[in-house]
């Protein structure tokens, strides 16, 4: 079990992209976007956010064999980390989630606009309903670009983070 560096946590909750990746009994992947994520207390678990129509595939394969691999991406300047671990908990997202949800498309819509793309498309994203699953870290690995990325996030180890977009 890993445990996520406190660092991050504003990061990982903070609109970036986020994938996940999954895989059926005959290793076939499957990846679909996220629409939140939120960072337990002891920061050892991470629960996401599929929106049940569009991750019905994903969600599938989660309950399946539990394997997930999640990656989170600052669309500005590439700060990356991706996430393994075994999901423990699928729960229909509740109105309490919802506000979660809501947060991430704003967030995620004025990352992408720093990028370059207009909000009238991030505005027509749909996230809800969702559906909250909920996995315990295995493994934290950084994937920014440059010299390091693919390594394994020690225990203590510190990300540079830089600013993060907040929506309030």
């Amino acid at each position: 079990m890993a445990t996520i560096p406190a660092d991050i946590v504003d990061t990982l909750e903070a609109g970036v992209s986020i994938i996940i990746g999954t895989r059926d009994a005959a290793n076939i992947p499957e990846v679909a976007r996220a629409a939140g994520a939120a960072v337990s207390r002891d920061r050892t678990e991470l629960t996401i956010y599929l929106h049940e129509t569009w991750g019905a595939k994903a969600l599938a394969n989660l309950r399946e064999n539990g394997d997930i691999a999640v990656g989170f991406q600052r669309p500005y300047d590439n700060f990356a980390i991706q996430m393994k671990g075994k999901c423990t908990r699928f729960v229909e997202a509740s109105e309490g989630d919802r506000s979660v949800v809501d947060r991430y498309h704003a967030t995620f819509g004025e990352q992408m606009y720093m990028v370059g793309f207009p909000r009238s498309i991030t505005k027509r994203f749909v996230f809800w309903p969702a559906v909250a699953v909920t996995f315990t870290v295995r493994d934290i690995f950084v994937q920014t670009p440059g010299p390091g990325a693919g390594r394994r996030l020690e225990a203590g180890g510190v990300v540079p983070t830089g600013p993060v977009v907040t929506v309030r």
